[in-house]
Parts: structure tokens; C-alpha cells; sequence
């Protein structure tokens, strides 16, 4: 049997049809429409929490400073209330170092009357003080000029003079104590001086007098005379010639002093021929003063020329001779001799 051919649908159903498949693209696009519409709400949503997150990081950096700055404010106010604190206790310190100086001070001038009083008592008194002070003094330097005179009068060989000034020592000595007991007394008298304790004079022995007298030598003095080298050595003078420096010694032994009152020097080459001194002849006056039991010296000297002088260079003498007068006024004379030194080569 032959097919049927298919029936057409009828109409109002392909109209429905129609209109399902209109509203079907209509919600389809709607839902499209709703989805982009919500990713894109969601997308702005989450730009504005970025961006109140970055606000939110921001307030919470300027909090922090915020509180950096606020504690350190308040150290350094801390610091400050402790300086503050700190100048109070000084200024306090201060202020009572001025309260006790003013205290001192006014203590002080009250007393300024008192010590000037003092002061004027102790100068008045001080002046006797100080006269009989020097008086001694002068006492003392006088017995002590007066010893070196003794001292001298001995050397000299005067004894007799130092036994005369025996008497003169022991009654200075006698003042020189009175003096030192009038000085002792006078400073223990002084008035007392606030804050400084008692004067006292220095206690010392009293001087005692002497009663050495010293008994003149008998006879003549003795004098002794020498050379310091022997043979006198020769300095190397131009070619050949010599230069001879000499020094004589004397010494006094019976403790009477003695004056030299003429030198006689003379050179004797080896064959004996004689050198003077001078051109005005062997003798010479001189003052050569020996003090009791001491020594006194005279230097001399001659320059030889080139080969003239060779007999006395070549083993010549130097011959000296004295004259004087001791103090008990005997003569004394006496001689000293040197060989003189060969020249090397």
C-alpha cells in the first residue's frame, strides 16, 4: 500500500511554537543579559574592596606612625619632666649653698670690728718686737765679725791682737744674750691674735764667753819653698825653643805669718852661664803675704829663642832666692831650685 504523506501541523500550534521559541530566545538573552550585568557588579565590587583595602593599609601606616610619634613625644617629655626635676634639685642646692654664704658672710662681718681691733693691738705691740729682734741680729753679726777678725789675726800671726779681742767677743756676747731673753719675753707678751695660736721666740743655749788666748811662738817664723814640678816641663815654642811656666810654693810652719818682700830668679844654662830676670837685674820686689802656718805662691816663667838659648834649653836651672819679714819683725830668707826639661827629639 502506498505511503500516506505526512499531515501539516496546523497553524496556531506552529504559532505557539513560535512564540515558545521567541520567549525562550527572549529569557535566554535575558539570562545572558543578567549574567553579564552581574560579573560585571561583581568586578566593580572587588575594584572598591581593593581599593578600600589600600585605604584601610594607608589608615593603619598613619596609625602606626601616629603612634611612633606619640611615644616618642612622650619620651621626650619624660626626659623633659626629669631635667625639669634634675634643675629644681640643683636650683635647691643653690639655694641653700646662698643661704649659708649669706650666713657666713654676715657672720663675718660681724666680726670684721672684733679682729681689726685685734690687728691694730698685735702691730702696736709687734713694733718693740721687731726693734729688739733686730737689735739682736746686729749683736750677732757683730761677734761674728768679730770672730773672722780673730780668725785672721791668728792666720796673720798676730796673737797678741787676738787676745785683745777677747774682751771685745766676750761682752758682745754677754748683750747678744740679754737681748735674746728681752726678745723671748717680748714675743710671748704679744697679744693673741684670733684663729692663730700663741707666739713663742725660738729657745736656743745662751753663748758662752771665751777665754782661749793664744800664746805667741817664740823665735823667728819658718818658711819653706818649692817648686810644683821638677824638673818645669817645656812647651814646644816656634822650632827649637822652649816655653817654661813655673809656680813656687812657700809654706809657713811656726805659725808666724810672713811677707816676701823681694824675689830674686834667675836661669843658669849648663855651662853656668847666668839668665837675669830682667834687664833690671836679677832682684825684684814683690808682696807676697804667708799667713801664720799656711802657704802663699808666686808663678813666673821665660820663653827661650831659636838656637841662641840652647846651652839652657839643653840642661839649664832655674834658681829663685827670697827675702822677708815675719811678724815679730825677724828676717827671712831662703832659695828653691829646678831643673829645666829637656825639649823631646
Amino acid at each position: 500500500m502506498p505511503a500516506k504523506a505526512p499531515r501539516a501541523a496546523p497553524t496556531w500550534l506552529m504559532v505557539v511554537a513560535g512564540v515558545v521559541m521567541v520567549a525562550g530566545a527572549a529569557v535566554a538573552v535575558l539570562g545572558l543579559a543578567s549574567s553579564a550585568q552581574a560579573h560585571d557588579d561583581r568586578a566593580e565590587a572587588q575594584a572598591q574592596a581593593e581599593t578600600e583595602r589600600g585605604l584601610v593599609g594607608e589608615a593603619e601606616q598613619e596609625l602606626a606612625s601616629l603612634q611612633l610619634e606619640s611615644q616618642t613625644a612622650q619620651a621626650e617629655l619624660e626626659e623633659a619632666q626629669a631635667a625639669v626635676g634634675q634643675a629644681e634639685t640643683v636650683q635647691n642646692g643653690m639655694t641653700a649653698d646662698l643661704a649659708s654664704a649669706q650666713e657666713l658672710l654676715l657672720q663675718t662681718n660681724s666680726e670684721i670690728p672684733g679682729r681689726q681691733a685685734e690687728a691694730r693691738a698685735f702691730v702696736d705691740a709687734a713694733g718693740p718686737v721687731i726693734d729688739i729682734g733686730s737689735a739682736c741680729l746686729a749683736t750677732g753679726l757683730r761677734i761674728l765679725d768679730l770672730r773672722a777678725e780673730q780668725e785672721a789675726r791668728a792666720l796673720d800671726g798676730d796673737y797678741r791682737g787676738f787676745n785683745r779681742l777677747q774682751g771685745d767677743y766676750n761682752g758682745l756676747t754677754e748683750a747678744a744674750n740679754l737681748e735674746m731673753d728681752a726678745f723671748a719675753g717680748a714675743v710671748t707678751a704679744l697679744p693673741s691674735l684670733t684663729g692663730v695660736g700663741a707666739l713663742t721666740a725660738l729657745a736656743g743655749e745662751p753663748l758662752a764667753a771665751s777665754d782661749v788666748n793664744l800664746n805667741p811662738p817664740t823665735g823667728r817664723a819658718r818658711v819653706t819653698a818649692a817648686t810644683t814640678s821638677d824638673p818645669i816641663p817645656c812647651t814646644s815654642f816656634s822650632t827649637n825653643g822652649c816655653r817654661y811656666n813655673w809656680k813656687v810654693t812657700f809654706t809657713e810652719t811656726a805659725w808666724l805669718g810672713v811677707t816676701i818682700e823681694r824675689i830674686a830668679i834667675r836661669y843658669d844654662e849648663r855651662g853656668g852661664r847666668a839668665y837675669w830676670y830682667s834687664e833690671s837685674g836679677e832682684w825684684r820686689d814683690v808682696n807676697v803675704v804667708i799667713p801664720a802656718g799656711g802657704t802663699a805662691s808666686y808663678d813666673g816663667g821665660v820663653q827661650t829663642t831659636d838656637d841662641s838659648d840652647m846651652r839652657l834649653i839643653m840642661g839649664g836651672r832655674l834658681k829663685l832666692r827670697y827675702q822677708g819679714t815675719d811678724a815679730d819683725g825677724n828676717s827671712i830668707s831662703g832659695s828653691a831650685s829646678a831643673q829645666l826639661e829637656r825639649p823631646e827629639g
